[in-house]
């Protein structure tokens, strides 16, 4: 499964479970090192989920690990 795959998995799960896709990043060469690909919010659950997604040969760089 690529990354993109499995991207739009999450994002179908997370709907159907009440978290709304608040942030996604278009292209990562213009947002701050390390921000994660994607912010989920859950207003009932008033909880935040911070996404990074990897391929099983994706790098995870130090910036994101932090």
């Amino acid at each position: 499964m690529t990354e993109e795959q499995f991207r739009r998995h999450v994002r179908k799960i997370a709907t159907l479970r009440g978290w709304a896709l608040t942030y996604h990043t278009h292209n990562s060469q213009r947002s701050d090192a390390g921000w994660p690909d994607e912010v989920y919010g859950h207003p009932k659950a008033k909880r935040v989920i911070f996404a990074e997604f990897k391929s099983n040969t994706g790098r995870i760089r130090p910036a994101q690990r932090d």
